[in-house]
């Protein structure tokens, strides 16, 4: 969220910034977290997994810790998209925490 404040969109651009925000669960399958903006995107260059902003390791650390898997999308600006399984598919996953 921070980011599309920050980055996606530069004065000048003519068009008005929007940013969405949806949490939503499919039946009993996994959570999803998606955070969309109609921004600039992102350069052709970024990699997730190779960015070194102190913001997205810690969205990726916080992922990992509750199991979940992290997607980004450059489409008509930028779309994180994070699922993760529910608390109680977690929980029955077995092992220890």
């Amino acid at each position: 969220m921070s980011n599309a404040l920050k980055y996606a969109f530069p004065s000048g651009r003519g068009v008005r910034g929007e940013i969405a925000i949806a949490f939503r669960r499919a039946g009993d399958g996994p959570y999803e977290l998606t955070i969309r903006d109609n921004g600039v995107g992102l350069p052709a260059s970024f990699g997730l997994e190779t960015s070194e902003s102190l913001g997205l390791q810690i969205v990726r650390d916080l992922v990992a810790q509750i199991d979940g898997s992290i997607r980004v999308e450059n489409r008509g600006g930028t779309i994180y998209s994070i699922t993760f399984p529910a608390p109680e598919a977690r929980e029955s996953g077995g092992g220890d925490r």
